[in-house]
């Protein structure tokens, strides 16, 4: 089913996407990725379903079918207040179900900001694909000064994403499922990119103790949209309540590659081992 979250104020609308399970053991919420939007997640919400696993997730501000201008989706600030209504909105449709939450790529990079700066308890456990951590490639010393100053000049400008579409998945379908998508777009704000990479470059460095809630890492090394490398050595600094799957060659949507039901048993056993702790 589909629903509107006003999560600041009126003015302030998401698209909301929810399917819900027959019986709901758990629910998990999606944090999509740059571009992208929630409806890209129905064959993944349809594997978890059959788990008894209720799957929902908004469009985020600047994407899909939400508001604002394509590709300002503000801030980081901004991402981390969506995520926290998307929490808010789980635990009113489905109280005392426990709330993991799922990110991809950008999503991932909002999910653990989140989760390293709100101390949201209601949160059982997250998923992190293919975090944007860093980049794929590096980027230019002369684009991060330029985002810099237009962030603050120019925050609502926007260019094209520079995403190469082929690195989305091994599997062609899926690049062209991708390309053909209406609702799929390739912009991004000077404001919103530099605070994003702000927030990546907050995590590229983060080791204060380790992550607060128990999150799975996954990656594959083949990626070169954002860093496997990058995602390990978080791993590698973050050890406490963090488990890391390294896949190779499998792209960058590790839930739409040639493995994909592969990889999303694992994310279920990951996330049915956590049920089973709480019990």
């Amino acid at each position: 089913m589909n629903f509107n979250l006003n999560y600041k104020n009126s003015s302030d609308q998401l698209f909301g996407q929810c399917w819900k399970s027959e019986k709901t053991d758990a629910v998990l919420i999606v944090i999509h990725g740059l571009g992208e939007h929630i409806g890209r997640y129905q064959p993944f919400a349809q594997f978890f379903n059959k788990k008894n696993i209720t799957v929902l997730g908004t469009d985020l501000t600047g994407f899909g079918k939400s508001s604002g201008k394509k590709g300002h989706g503000i801030d980081i600030s901004e991402m981390k207040s969506i995520v926290k209504a998307n929490v808010s909105y789980a635990a009113s449709q489905f109280p005392n179900i426990p709330i993991y939450i799922f990110g991809q790529s950008m999503g991932a990079n909002i999910a653990l900001n989140y989760q390293l700066t709100e101390f949201d308890e209601r949160v059982e456990g997250y998923i992190a694909a293919s975090p944007w951590i860093q980049t794929g490639s590096p980027l230019s010393p002369l684009l991060i000064s330029a985002a810099k100053v237009l962030s603050k000049i120019a925050p609502k400008v926007t260019k094209s994403n520079d995403l190469v579409v082929k690195g989305i998945s091994d599997l062609d379908s899926e690049v062209k499922l991708y390309v053909d998508d209406p609702l799929v777009h390739d912009r991004i704000s000077f404001g919103f990119g530099y605070s994003m990479y702000l927030a990546a470059e907050f995590l590229n460095t983060y080791s204060e103790g380790g992550v607060k809630v128990n999150t799975l890492l996954s990656h594959s090394k083949d990626d070169i949209l954002t860093s496997a490398a990058a995602s390990k050595a978080f791993a590698k600094r973050n050890p406490n309540k963090l488990a890391f799957i390294e896949k190779d060659h499998l792209h960058h949507e590790l839930h739409n590659s040639s493995q994909r039901n592969k990889i999303l048993e694992e994310y279920y056993s990951w996330i049915h081992k956590m049920m089973q702790n709480e019990n």
